[in-house]
């Protein structure tokens, strides 16, 4: 049997610890709850982390990045549902006759399981050809196949030509290589000297040549008549 003076903690001038109180337990309790929270979060916090980090990794430091011929550029990245979201993304490509064409928004976004789509909301693209002429385009939302350097647009599309020809769309598709615009939806298109309706439209902003197809209404505004300067 070990006496109270035989026992090591008492040899060496120790005792053992009180048992906690009431108030010690409740402080206990409260940081063992506090750090099962901490570590709940960091489970979550830090693969999302990761991939943050891993989308900034891919957009290089100065964010910007190349898509096969293409250049590109945004002000920052955002992870967000899965997606990486870029914000003010700028592409810039050179069509078949050696024209630039950029393509603005103010954001888009890539799935990273399909990295040559980009989804793009609010966008401005203009087309340039080698002999001073260039298109101009906008629309709410699209999306840009990086491969074949195409762009669907959709809902209030507005487009104008350097010729002074102006039209509203509702559904497009721009091939940027071959500076083409083909809407197989109704148009309204304004001229100088008139306005054109039709069911279909390609416009060749190459060769400054547009095609009306189908249910084709045209109307020619009149010149005004000059008046006859009377004989003196």
């Amino acid at each position: 049997m070990t006496t109270e003076a035989q026992h090591p903690f008492t040899r060496q001038g120790r005792e053992f610890p009180a048992a906690p109180g009431a108030g010690e337990w409740t402080k206990l309790m409260a940081r063992a709850r506090a750090h099962s929270r901490l570590v709940a979060r960091l489970r979550i916090a830090l693969p999302v982390l990761a991939v943050a980090v891993a989308g900034l990794y891919f957009v290089s430091p100065k964010i910007q990045m190349t898509f096969g011929d293409l250049n590109a550029s945004v002000a920052g990245v955002v992870i967000e549902k899965g997606r990486l979201r870029m914000v003010n993304p700028k592409l810039e490509g050179v069509n078949d006759e050696q024209g630039a064409y950029v393509v603005t928004a103010d954001y888009a976004e890539q799935v990273v399981a399909n990295p040559d789509i980009i989804y793009l909301t609010e966008i401005r693209a203009e087309m340039n050809n080698n002999q001073k002429g260039w298109s101009r385009l906008s629309a709410p939302k699209g999306v840009f196949e990086t491969k074949t350097e195409k762009l669907e647009l959709a809902g209030d599309i507005r487009t104008v030509q350097s010729g002074g020809m102006t039209a509203r769309l509702s559904r497009a598709s721009i091939d940027m290589k071959k500076q083409l615009i083909v809407s197989n939806e109704p148009v309204d298109v304004d001229f100088l000297n008139g306005t054109v309706r039709s069911d279909a439209m390609t416009i060749h902003t190459g060769e400054k040549r547009v095609i009306f197809r189908n249910n084709v209404r045209v109307h020619i505004r009149k010149r005004p008549e000059k008046k006859a300067v009377a004989n003196q």
